[in-house]
């Protein structure tokens, strides 16, 4: 694994690129040990879905962040599925932040799908029309695969 830093000074984990076989299977990384966050990562139709749910605090942001990265060096677009996210910190929007500039440097199209929460966040912050949204992974599987995407 190599580490490679981006102008914004975010940190990217290279690792090998896995095969489709090894995306389709999923990932899963449950932070234990009292921590709140449920992290997935699966393949649905050539996209790479990410699913994170429960708290997403200043204590797992960073953790969330490297998870939710890893994808972006298949080059497949991505989903970020935070539908299930129940508390989401202010500092956490610096991760969202970070994938969007991975996934613009990297030319990887991607879309958040945001819970309540996320959204009342994004809002507060003015990152909602920053940023791209959808309002389901089968909207944003539909706006990425047909390039009109947020």
């Amino acid at each position: 694994m190599t580490e490679t830093s981006t102008p914004n000074t975010m940190k990217i984990h290279q690792t090998p690129i896995r095969s489709a076989q090894t995306l389709c299977a999923g990932r899963d990384d449950s932070i234990g040990n009292g921590d709140r966050v449920r992290m997935r990562e699966h393949g649905r139709h050539q996209t790479t879905v990410v699913t994170i749910s429960g708290e997403v605090d200043a204590a797992n942001s960073d953790r969330v962040r490297e998870f939710a990265s890893r994808p972006i060096l298949v080059g497949n677009p991505l989903i970020l599925d935070l539908s299930g996210v129940k508390f989401f910190a202010a500092r956490a929007i610096s991760t969202l932040i970070a994938l969007d500039d991975a996934c613009r440097v990297t030319a990887v199209p991607w879309a958040i799908v945001p819970s309540r929460t996320v959204n009342r966040v994004l809002r507060l912050t003015d990152c909602a029309t920053s940023l791209p949204t959808a309002s389901s992974v089968p909207e944003a599987l539909h706006q990425l695969t047909t390039g009109t995407c947020c």
